[in-house]
């Protein structure tokens, strides 16, 4: 998702309603965590063994990624 998606997204609700990040893991337990900051971080991406995304953070890293950071609320 592109920051332009996200803010297109979130352009559709009130500005006063509360975000929260959800995941259910692998046994249907849902898990809520709050929004703490958002920060552009230069690195490198990377395909992981287990086929999902990473992230290796490096000051001359070839890409820019707008991370969430959150805490399990």
């Amino acid at each position: 998702m592109t920051v332009n998606d996200l803010r297109a997204k979130l352009s559709e609700l009130d500005g006063d309603k509360q975000v929260f990040v959800y995941w259910e893991d692998e046994k249907n337990k849902t898990h809520f965590f709050t929004i703490d900051s958002i920060s552009l971080e230069k690195g490198t991406p990377k395909n992981l063994p287990n086929g999902k995304v990473g992230f290796e953070f490096e000051h001359d890293g070839p890409a820019e990624w707008a991370l969430i950071e959150v805490s399990q609320g």
